[in-house]
């Protein structure tokens, strides 16, 4: 691999180092401007909600398709936030693509359920929310009854 300019971020793996400034190296990659704006998708990867995604194959396996056929698009597997009780849960933001950052997040619940699946597949497909400030201002009608206010995810 070759050397990168000094101040570019290196993803993790990639000589980013251990301890702290490893830590803040592989952060400030996270957050690297890509020059695309897209949507950031999260999929609790929970013991609970992986094992329901197991039980019940589905349109939340066509995710990373969409996710990589998206331009600017990110997957990410999300921290349990407790919320178990709402079936598998996921998050949506806008990501503005000249900082990396995230836009205000949209909790969406009962993704095992087949049509809320696909209506977030879609919903990628076509470059999910267009506002960071306001994810769920354009949230398509199919997925209105999954938009729900979940908990911060627990401290490591």
């Amino acid at each position: 691999m070759s050397p990168r300019p000094s101040g570019e971020a290196q993803p993790a793996g990639d000589g980013a180092g251990s301890g702290a400034a490893g830590r803040a190296q592989r952060r400030a990659y996270r957050h690297a401007p890509s020059g695309r704006d897209g949507p950031l998708v999260g999929v609790c990867g929970g013991a609970r909600c992986a094992g329901l995604r197991r039980l019940a194959p589905g349109p939340l396996d066509e995710l990373a398709d969409a996710v990589r056929a998206t331009p600017g698009a990110v997957l990410l597997r999300a921290d349990c936030p407790g919320a178990c009780a709402l079936g598998v849960v996921g998050v949506v933001a806008r990501r503005d693509g000249a900082t990396g950052r995230p836009g205000a997040p949209l909790w969406l619940s009962c993704l095992d359920r087949p049509a809320l699946a696909a209506a977030l597949v879609a919903w990628v497909r076509a470059g999910g929310p267009a506002d960071g400030a306001r994810p769920g201002a354009d949230v398509p009608d199919a997925l209105r009854a999954a938009v729900v206010s979940a908990p911060a995810p627990r401290p490591a």
